[in-house]
């Protein structure tokens, strides 16, 4: 007969056999967890939608085949992607192949199909083909790009389907770091076909990923904006699906991602649905009116002024896109675009944050703050140096035309303000500071109201460079190649006493 374990219907048993001719279906939201041993002699089938999987956790021997009708996003252009990897070991990608004749390939050579690795070497996606790559074994904790066709029948529906045996044990898999434009990205996913917790997958291995900005966990999430759900030790309450595939950028030298049974977990949720941490929380987002994009800065007492690896996470592959809205670090700028940005708990008052807007010439954007949980008394303005504006954010908007190509940040600023802002004590403020790693200068951008004096400090504070800087000029580099790498000081003052004084890393 045929046994099903209904959606959002939660079952656990000590031991479970499956006999010959007998199935088991667990809907999507439905769970099973064996405490003991699973044996299969029938069909075991797990199923899921676009927002909700099923989960099954054995905790003892695993024997049989089973099958997972895995959602998958369909093709439909630059987005029509999902990234994924297969819940289950041992099925090759010939019998996938055959198993999902709606598996989305090439018109002109209908053996190449939209599933397949991501190549760290190269830095692109590779396309299987069912014939020539047939024997090719979808690897456990590998993840794979893919997507269906658009045609939704009674048997494939939304899903593909992969089938092999549970995996029951911890494994680890090699990330690599190659000397490559994209090197050290490596494509994974859970190799579990049950929900992995994202905190204890993230405590155990962020010792194995970028030291730096990219200490995070990058999800695909389909859309067209953002793309990208972005992970790290400001995310709490997120379970990440059976199945799902998700991009980490490894540590200098390579390392080595560890799963393990612990990390298994029930749930019924999508797949990256992120939860918040109990801090301060803004979320500022542009729209052009038809696309998005959004931006996070937290307070949190864990973090500080400059970078904070684990809790500031970079825009995916470290770079910005044509449309696209982020912060600058308040400290140790390098320009490098963060998607988020976590200062410290009692950096509320008096603080300026650098915000980078991407837009095309002559698109409308709109600004605005979509989620905030920080106290009432605290004014977030947003400063546009080239209309010389201030907007209280906290209960407006603020909306204009781009007259030119926007690729760089300099122009707008977040102030964080617990009193009302005086506008007479900004003229230092509304510039953005940042060191250039690759010239090994410091980049001053925005408007100076007063001639200004440059001091640069090292550590030790001792003065080691001096310039005056240009009042005609909006955009000012200082060459400081001569310096040793380390931690330096950077002081700016006018002719009216104001003072800004900013901690830089020079490398």
């Amino acid at each position: 007969g045929i046994y099903t374990i209904p959606a959002d219907i939660s079952i656990e048993v000590n031991t479970i056999e499956v006999s010959n001719g007998a199935s088991l279906i667990i809907e999507q939201g439905g769970s099973l967890t064996v405490h003991g041993d699973f044996t299969n002699n029938g069909v075991v089938e797990l199923q899921s939608s676009s927002n909700n999987y099923a989960s099954l956790i054995i905790e003892g021997i695993a024997t049989g085949n089973m099958s997972y009708k895995r959602h998958v996003n369909n093709y439909n252009g630059s987005t029509g992607n999902d990234l994924v990897s297969s819940p289950f070991n041992g099925q090759t990608f010939g019998s996938f192949a055959t198993a999902n004749p709606n598996l989305f390939e090439n018109s002109n050579n209908t053996d190449q199909k939209l599933f397949g690795p991501f190549n760290e070497t190269t830095g692109s996606y590779q396309s299987l083909f069912a014939t020539t790559n047939a024997s090719v074994t979808l690897d456990k904790g590998v993840g794979y790009r893919a997507a269906r066709d658009a045609s939704e029948d009674a048997i494939s529906g939304t899903t593909l389907t992969f089938t092999g045996t549970v995996e029951t044990n911890g494994f680890t898999l090699p990330i690599t770091e190659s000397a490559t434009a994209f090197s050290g990205w490596n494509l994974i996913g859970n190799p579990y076909p049950s929900y992995i917790d994202f905190e204890t997958f993230f405590n155990l291995n962020q010792s194995q990923l970028d030291a730096g900005a990219l200490q995070a966990v990058y999800g695909y999430d389909g859309d067209a904006s953002n793309g990208w759900t972005i992970l790290n030790n400001l995310s709490t309450g997120v379970l990440i699906a059976p199945g799902q595939g998700f991009f980490v950028k490894v540590k200098s030298g390579g390392g080595l991602i560890s799963f393990t049974p612990q990390m298994r977990v029930k749930g019924n949720t999508d797949d990256f649905i992120a939860g918040r941490i109990n801090s301060g929380l803004v979320k500022v987002e542009i729209n052009n009116n038809s696309t998005s994009f959004e931006t996070d800065i937290y307070f949190n007492s864990n973090a500080s002024l400059g970078l904070d690896p684990g809790y500031d996470a970079s825009l995916f592959g470290g770079s910005a896109p044509n449309y696209a809205v982020y912060t600058h670090l308040v400290e140790e700028n390098t320009g490098t675009p963060m998607a988020i940005q976590a200062l410290g708990q009692d950096d509320m008052n008096n603080v300026v944050i650098p915000l980078g807007i991407h837009a095309a010439q002559g698109e409308t954007i709109t600004v605005a703050i979509t989620e905030m949980s920080i106290p009432s008394t605290v004014n977030v303005y947003l400063e546009d140096t080239d209309n010389n504006t201030f907007t209280l954010l906290n209960n407006n908007t603020y909306s204009f035309v781009a007259d030119t190509d926007m690729l760089n940040a300099g122009r707008f600023f977040l102030r964080f303000e617990t009193s009302a802002l005086n506008l007479n004590e900004q003229s230092l403020d509304g510039l953005n500071i940042y060191t250039n790693q690759a010239e090994k200068t410091i980049v001053i951008k925005g408007q100076l109201q007063k001639a200004t004096d440059l001091k640069l400090f090292d550590i030790h504070g001792r003065v080691v460079t001096t310039q005056k800087l240009e009042t005609t000029n909006t955009i000012q580099v200082i060459n400081v190649s001569n310096l040793t790498t380390g931690i330096y000081i950077v002081q700016l003052e006018n002719e009216q006493n104001q003072k800004r004084i900013q901690k830089l890393i020079i490398k």
